[in-house]
């Protein structure tokens, strides 16, 4: 334990003399620059590499310094000497002059020493960074602190810097002799964020089983619902949308069914937006009778709750399964867990983005529907195989077909091309302001959609919102505040039936019966 004590105390006299011993205490008169040298490694932590061929041609100093840094010492030992130095963390490289001159240099060109740093977009220093001059094999690396120092003869224009896991990036260094530089980070798939229940992670260093959907691939896709920009795009997820109307619900199952009883399970997975669970779930906004329902089933399909989410508005969407989604969420998560992040403010200059875009759709692929005379031909036959006659006064007795005595046999309506012909439109128009600094951002964004169908362009899907995030935090980030808000109004105006089923009426049908009859139901 006495050993322990000993050692310890040695190792903090140690470390305190290191510390106190940065700045220099020199009284030389004409002394040799090697002799100056050895002082300073004395007094420093401090080393100089040279050879004494290097030191032939250089003169005498005089030091007269008290409580001086190591830069005022080294400037009054090499001024006007031949030889220059390089300094490479705690060492000091010397070199002649000449020794410095690169092939192509421009005759009579002129010594120069440039310095700088290199740090991340936190700030953080990159230890290691290459910094050198374009088209020349002049170079250096950074120190422990991202600091760098450069000597060079001739006319450049461009410094390349360059470190692993980071983008290259040119400066130009012309009337400069200092620079600051902060360098990308080269973001692989591997690399990029995903948040997990318990925090966030890299896709790298991730032991759990999740997909992301970002942004980007969001944006990619003419979508309404956030729900729908996932189809096809994350492993072992179920995404099926229950009728083809604008606003219609999705049904999302992760890795198939927890329960075939609707009253036990929904088999839904849980959703989280920016942390907060979404109570509306993936239920339906409505329990009235109406197209986007499955026909003759109130309890299945209608609006979705996801129409309040802006798409433009989400920044990313992690799917979570296994113990990811049941180590924070438990019972909840069991049929897996939806994180929906939205987007937040960024430090930097004030920006406005306009996002505009318009679309069209039409049903491309129908059954062929028989015409007119082919229809009674069928009809005809059919009734006679059956033994029937064609007779409008006895609908009960031995024969009814009054179609094929009372309507028109000569009239045709394509009911397929006049309830499914139309072109449905689409219009989404997205406004965002965000900005602030490293303490407080802000993002204000508002969006518009409007999509009708294919039965009219009246029956139309519109809706707006808007989305607001305001972060603070103090200086020594030991308190912070993060505000969001969402508000959305969604008017859609889908008749109540889906008029699909109208499509098989017969060609020879009025269109004025069937006219009325859509009357009635609206």
């Amino acid at each position: 334990m006495k050993l322990v004590l000993l050692l310890t105390v040695i190792l903090c006299l140690q470390a305190g003399a290191a510390g106190y011993a940065q700045t220099i205490n020199l009284s030389l008169k004409n002394a040799k620059l090697e002799k100056v040298f050895k002082e300073i490694e004395k007094q420093s932590e401090y080393h100089f590499i040279y050879t004494r061929e290097q030191l032939e041609s250089t003169s005498n100093v005089t030091v007269e310094v008290k409580n001086a840094s190591i830069s005022t010492v080294l400037a009054i030992c090499f001024k006007e000497q031949p030889i220059i130095y390089s300094l490479q963390e705690t060492y000091i490289i010397i070199k002649r002059k000449e020794e410095n001159k690169k092939p192509g240099l421009l005759a009579g060109s002129i010594f120069k020493s440039i310095s700088g740093i290199v740090a991340d977009e936190s700030g953080e220093a990159i230890a290691s960074a290459t910094v050198g001059i374009k088209g020349t094999n002049i170079a250096t690396a950074c120190n422990s602190n991202g600091e760098w120092s450069l000597d060079y003869e001739g006319e450049y224009t461009t410094l390349l810097i360059s470190s692993i896991g980071y983008k290259a990036k040119e400066v130009f260094m012309q009337g400069k002799n200092y620079f600051n530089v902060v360098l990308e980070k080269s973001i692989s798939s591997l690399d990029e964020t995903i948040i997990i229940a318990y925090g966030k992670t890299t896709q790298r260093l991730n032991t759990g089983s999740v997909s992301k959907v970002t942004s980007a691939e969001i944006s990619k896709q003419p979508v309404s619902n956030v729900l729908a920009a996932l189809e096809g795009r994350v492993p072992g997820l179920v995404v099926t949308q229950t009728s083809g109307v604008p606003g219609s619900s999705f049904k999302v199952e992760i890795r198939g069914r927890s329960s075939l009883d609707l009253g036990l399970s929904r088999n839904d997975p849980l959703f989280i937006i920016d942390g907060v669970p979404f109570e509306p779930g993936n239920l339906p906004t409505n329990q009235l009778v109406m197209a986007a329902n499955q026909p003759g089933n109130t309890s299945a399909g209608g609006l979705s709750a996801f129409n309040s989410v802006n798409p433009d508005d989400v920044e990313s969407v992690e799917v979570l399964k296994d113990a990811d989604a049941t180590s924070i969420y438990g019972s909840r998560g069991a049929n897996g867990v939806i994180l929906i992040t939205t987007k937040k403010g960024r430090a930097g200059k004030t920006k406005l983005s306009i996002n505009l875009s318009a679309g069209w759709s039409e049903v491309t692929r129908t059954m062929d529907m028989l015409t007119t005379q082919q229809y009674v031909a069928m009809r005809r036959e059919a009734i006679s195989n059956d033994g029937f006659i064609p007779n409008v006064t006895a609908p009960f007795g031995n024969g009814y077909a009054p179609d094929l005595l009372l309507w028109d046999t000569t009239q045709y309506v394509n009911y397929k091309k006049l309830i499914l012909g139309n072109t449905a439109f689409s219009t989404d128009a997205n406004v965002s302001l965000s900005g602030g600094n490293s303490q407080t951002q802000f993002l204000i964004s508002s969006g518009f959609h409007r999509e009708t169908n294919v039965f009219s362009s009246d029956l139309s899907d519109k809706k707006g919102s808007v989305h607001f995030n305001i972060y603070h935090a103090t200086t020594d980030k030991k308190l912070s505040i993060n505000f969001s808000g969402f508000y959305s109004n969604d008017n859609n105006q889908l008749i109540q039936k889906d008029l699909t089923q109208y499509i098989s009426l017969p060609p020879n049908f009025s269109p004025i019966l069937i006219s009325c009859d859509v009357e009635l139901i609206l």
